[in-house]
């Protein structure tokens, strides 16, 4: 059984904050607020294991908010990973299938890698991610981290 979590408390189970996290959770929930925000919705399309968005760009630093729908009878996710990763998070997600508390750890591996993610989605339910686009220009990948989905359940998101 998944239990439901707020954003915050995901991304501080994620750990990706460190010891300033309070003050980033803050400037989290501000970024929707921010002038320039870019608003992506993407959803999972039904039976094709495929993401309806499979390209969208943004600005260097810009403020992002994300919202992923999964309609579809199987569970998804979104997983941004750092540029030229895509194959080594996939693979590693896989592998997470053997692992016992991989649906309780969203099939999200535990890699530098991986720089914002989404748990996974039952059917008829979405999350908004929050970030900021990173600094560094570039083709950035997200997948899918359920076992199996990220071989064709992928797209880019390319940083100006």
């Amino acid at each position: 059984i998944m239990t439901a979590i707020t954003p915050l408390e995901f991304i501080h189970k994620k750990g990706i904050f460190g010891d300033h996290h309070k003050k980033k959770e803050i400037d989290l929930l501000r970024i929707s607020e921010e002038k320039g925000l870019k608003i992506i919705q993407i959803k999972c399309i039904p039976e094709k294991m495929l993401f309806d968005k499979t390209e969208f760009t943004v600005r260097s630093k810009q403020p992002v908010k994300l919202i992923l729908s999964n309609p579809d009878l199987t569970m998804h996710n979104l997983v941004i990973v750092k540029p030229n990763s895509l194959e080594k998070v996939g693979i590693a997600g896989n592998e997470m299938a053997k692992d016992t508390d991989g649906l309780k750890k969203n099939y999200i591996p535990d890699l530098t890698e991986v720089l914002w993610s989404t748990p996974q989605l039952k059917q008829n339910t979405s999350y908004t991610l929050r970030f900021r686009a990173p600094k560094k220009t570039g083709k950035y990948p997200y997948l899918c981290t359920f076992p199996g989905h990220w071989i064709i359940m992928k797209g880019v998101m390319t940083v100006q």
